[in-house]
């Protein structure tokens, strides 16, 4: 009964329904709207006839009209509050709701008013009235069904002592009063059902909620397996395949090379194998990311190629390959999930074909003037697969025709996984089979053309280099680098210590994290090699500490994660935590001694050449070089985003330039906001901003290129003034691989828009679908600004000397906001400082339920702690925010508005 009741008054709303019910207000006022105005009409219609007729009237003109004219104004009033509460009715959506509660019971009263007055006075009953209130009363029925039946029972009750009380006295047929009843019954049942269907709505709501929950956890239990999983097998198995490279770098017979190379070829095998189960379990949960990048068509084909030919080879099955001559020599896609597929679907064909042949054949197909549907037709003479299997070809763990098969290995893994990516990548894959005639896999994936240039005529042998036993070259030597490696595996320190023996650094070992710490105060360490999942004091533990230890010299020391977390959202969390690099267990010697060469200072390190002469770290090893990311996001020093982000992130700025009597100066990067209200205020100094010219911007340009293949530049909006939008347009024309794009706001409205860029970038997202995104996300950022003073606005020609000098003198405090790109006087308040902050943050934030309550930008400029607290309060009192941060506006920003402004920047639903 209790929760009945609390269902029926709705008592206890939590966010998702309160939210809910917030728009079944909205909802309601347009209602109310009719119900008052119908009201007020038939009002309106009876007065006119009964004073079309003097009879009616029998001594009671004056007292008749006068409570028509009072209903007329209640009717007005109340139309009025439902009006000035629904303004608010995010806000205060339970003074809403009572109010409508009221205005249901007055409308009710009123019409039993005025049932007994036509009643008792002129001998008619109005139906038509008493059936046009009753009906309205379902504004009630949404928003508070309890008050609905309690209004439907009391308006009978009253009905029916009114009819009773009149028909002894006018002598009215009782026939119309049954017509009454039924009415009244009919909705006081709607109402009880409703309660009933409400609740059991909410019931199956908080069931599914619970639903989703529980696969939640579920699936993430699932991923913290798999990665455990993962990790422990990772870890032994780097020292086998560690120990037994420094078997294959030694002078050994040819005997024991090959069984070298059968030790390596089973590490690769079994580090597979995880990695199917790690990519299911992703697939499973949709966390898989696919990263598309500029890559060679024919290398990877290649590539591929290279490893089946020996393969084929050793099984006595011919191996055929055919390419389409017309196939584009360069293509957008991720390179690493298609070899994948190419090497799951061509390892099942050799592995279930005795004898015949494996072919391979590319082709495309176009689909219009920068995308193409690549191809890939994989056929094979070998068992095939029977018919009845064919719809459990993609099942995970499932292996068809086990019976006939359970001589050959797998673990049903590979199709499964094959089906998963070729969805991911929006394409399609096909399946022609007859039992013991051999199975075709026809793969059609959409990649985007870099250039017009083709493969032509490719002789793919001649393409590939024949491997013999592998040679091993030091690729440098730093003897005067100094190297700490920390793991809790013992094992593991020893194969790190081999691998880099013949770079000669100096090494210290640490088997945890605090032994690390111990360390870091004895000596400075260039490079910390540091595993991450240790007892006691993770790895990204032991990095914080080691940054803020207090007399420690390993402060500014490279870091690199060297752990058995894989995947490329483990890269962005290790850079995320502040790790300088990332390497992969079991380690790669030639890719220990690349990150390696990479992170010790250049000073440090000795480049041999072929004569034995030395090189210069530019000189050396163009495989080396740091590997460029697909995609950067760089913005301007006017985007106001805090300086932990714009690391984390690794986004590029570029700064404005401020102009002074005494010199100029980079935004943010050589002069602060304080510095130059200082200057400004203090000293009576003359300033102006500008954006970088042409010239500068492809310079920038060329820069973030030479960390990205692709480069995303954000800007302030293009409509505001010195905006650097249409200059930075001008110059990405010298650049293939440079989009400019107009957020349409100011500083961290534009910073806001940035991190969305970040976010989608990091997601794996290609190019052109962030374009889009960012174009409709910059629509749902709020961008606002309360102005303390209009001097600032005149000084930099934003308004009139003439109107700041008018606005000034009345104290007036204009409140400005981003509309279509421009900035637009929103309001302007005369109102104390305090006073007019509490109105704006109320206005910005009047709609809690359309605010999306991540982040928020309080950006500022010139006020103290204790007025930043006080807006803090304020903040909270209306909305809780999961993250705010407090950033200081940019000085080419703040000499534009002045001190004592502050805005909610912040992103909508």
């Amino acid at each position: 009964m209790k929760k009945f009741l609390k269902n029926a008054f709705n008592i206890g709303l939590d966010d998702h329904f309160r939210g809910f019910t917030v728009r079944l207000c909205e909802t309601t006022f347009h209602v109310m709207t009719i119900l008052w105005a119908s009201v007020l009409f038939v009002d309106c219609i009876l007065f006119i006839y009964l004073g079309s007729d003097q009879k009616l009237y029998t001594g009671m003109e004056f007292g008749y009209g006068i409570m028509y004219i009072l209903m007329a104004a209640l009717a007005l009033i109340v139309l009025a509050v439902v009006f000035w509460t629904k303004k608010n009715a995010g806000d205060r959506y339970r003074i809403y709701i009572i109010t409508c509660d009221i205005s249901a019971t007055l409308a009710i009263l009123w019409a039993l008013i005025v049932t007994y007055f036509d009643a008792g006075l002129v001998d008619k009953v109005t139906p038509s009235l008493i059936m046009i209130v009753a009906m309205s009363i379902p504004l009630c029925h949404c928003l508070s069904p309890g008050v609905y039946v309690i209004l439907d029972v009391a308006g009978c009750i009253g009905f029916f002592r009114i009819m009773a009380y009149c028909t002894s006295r006018t002598g009215l047929p009782d026939e119309r009063f049954y017509y009454h009843a039924i009415f009244f019954v009919v909705q006081f049942f709607i109402g009880l059902s409703y309660i009933v269907i409400r609740r059991r709505q909410i019931r199956n709501s908080m069931e599914i909620e619970k639903q989703k929950e529980d696969l939640e956890y579920l699936l993430d239990a699932q991923n913290h397996f798999f990665s455990n999983m993962s990790h422990e097998i990772r870890t032994p198995v780097n020292t086998i395949v560690g120990l037994n490279e420094m078997i294959l770098r030694e002078d050994i017979s040819d005997e024991v090379a090959e069984d070298a190379e059968s030790v390596r070829a089973a590490g690769k095998i079994l580090l597979q194998l995880v990695n199917d189960i790690l990519d299911l379990s992703q697939l499973e949960s949709g966390q898989m990311q696919i990263t598309p990048v500029t890559y060679k068509s024919m290398d990877m084909i290649s590539e591929v190629v290279g490893l089946f030919r020996e393969m084929t080879e050793k099984s006595g099955l011919q191996f055929l390959v055919e390419i389409s001559s017309s196939l584009p020599a360069t293509l957008e896609a991720d390179d690493v999930r298609i070899r994948q597929i190419l090497i799951n679907v061509l390892g099942n064909a050799v592995k279930y074909t005795k004898e015949g042949s494996v072919s391979l054949q590319v082709e495309c197909r176009e689909e219009s003037d920068d995308i193409v549907n690549v191809i890939y037709s994989v056929s094979d003479t070998g068992i095939g697969v029977k018919k009845e299997n064919m719809p459990y070809l993609f099942d995970a763990f499932k292996r068809v025709d086990s019976e006939n098969n359970r001589k050959i290995e797998g673990t049903g893994l590979g199709l499964s996984i094959v089906k998963g990516l070729v969805d991911q990548m929006g394409g399609n894959i096909a399946v022609n089979s007859i039992a013991g005639h051999g199975t075709t896999f026809v793969i059609e994936i959409p990649q985007k053309r870099i250039g017009k240039e083709e493969v032509g005529v490719f002789d793919i042998k001649a393409g590939q280099k024949e491997k013999h036993k592998r040679t091993y070259t030091r690729s440098f030597e730093a003897p005067e680098a100094k190297v700490l490696i920390v793991d809790d595996n013992v094992p593991n320190l020893m194969v790190l210590e081999k691998l880099l023996r013949d770079t000669k650094v100096q090494i210290r070992r640490a088997t945890s994290g605090a032994e690390a710490l111990s360390a870091a105060l004895d000596d400075h360490y260039d490079v910390i090699l540091l595993d991450d999942l240790m007892p006691e004091m993770s790895g990204v533990e032991t990095l914080h500490k080691l940054r803020t230890q207090p007399g420690g010299l390993c402060g500014d020391s490279k870091v690199i994660a060297c752990t058995a977390k894989v995947g490329n959202d483990k890269r962005l969390y290790y850079e995320k935590e502040g790790f300088d690099g990332y390497l992969e267990k079991p380690l790669d010697g030639l890719q220990l001694e690349k990150e390696l060469f990479m992170q010790l200072p250049e000073s440090l390190v000795i480049v041999p050449d072929e004569d034995g002469e030395r090189q210069g770290r530019n000189e050396f090893w163009l495989s080396t070089a740091k590997t460029r990311k697909h995609l950067a996001i760089s913005t301007e020093s006017v985007a106001d985003l805090p300086l932990d982000l714009i690391k984390a992130y690794d986004i590029g700025i570029l700064y404005h330039k401020i102009h002074t009597d005494e010199g100029t100066f980079k935004d943010t990067l050589e002069i602060d906001q304080r510095g130059l209200l200082t200057y400004v205020l203090g000293n009576g100094g003359s300033f102006t901003s500008a954006s970088p010219g042409v010239e500068e911007h492809e310079e920038f340009f060329a820069g973030e290129l030479g960390r990205a293949k692709n480069l995303i530049h954000l800007t302030v909006s293009e409509k505001v003034r010195r905006s650097g939008h249409l200059i930075a347009s001008e110059a990405a024309q010298a650049f293939d691989d440079v989009i400019v794009i107009d957020t349409m706001h100011l500083s961290s409205g534009t910073g806001l828009v940035v991190l969305e860029a970040c976010r989608l970038a990091n997601a794996g997202m290609s190019v052109d679908k962030i374009v889009e995104k960012l174009n409709v996300f910059r629509e749902k950022v709020h961008t606002s600004f309360i102005v303390d003073s209009t001097d600032f606005l005149a000084g930099t020609g934003q308004v009139s000397i003439r109107v700041a000098s008018i606005l000034g003198s009345l104290s007036a405090r204009p409140i400005i906001r981003m509309k279509n790109g421009k900035i637009t006087l929103a309001r302007i308040l005369f109102e104390s400082r305090e006073k007019a902050w509490e109105t704006y943050i109320s206005l910005a934030l009047k709609q809690p339920h359309k605010i999306d309550r991540r982040i928020l930008f309080v950006t500022y400029v010139g006020l103290t702690a204790k007025e930043l607290d006080y807006i803090k309060a304020e903040v909270e009192k209306r909305v809780s925010f999961d993250t705010v941060y407090f950033q200081e506006a940019s000085p080419a920003i703040a000499v534009n508005c002045g001190p004592g402004t502050f805005g909610l920047l912040f992103q909508e639903i």
